[in-house]
């Protein structure tokens, strides 16, 4: 589900400008990275099911939804 979204904005990014796909391969990077070290991170999403819902601090990211 979350692969396939990812998959597919990858892709229309690729179509339209090659750096803006880069940018967001290499955020999707950093974020499992940050995921990988601090696996608690995030606040769970009430009724969610384990979904935790993260904050970025810049305010060029969007919110990121992760469920483990």
């Amino acid at each position: 589900m979350a692969g396939d979204y990812i998959r597919s904005e990858r892709t229309y990014l690729a179509k339209f400008n090659a750096q803006a796909a880069r940018e967001f391969s290499r955020k999707l990077r950093s974020t499992r990275e940050l995921l990988a070290r601090h696996p608690e991170i995030g606040k769970v999403k009430p009724g969610s099911n384990g979904v935790r819902l993260l904050i970025p601090i810049s305010s060029s990211m969007k919110s990121i939804r992760m469920k483990f």
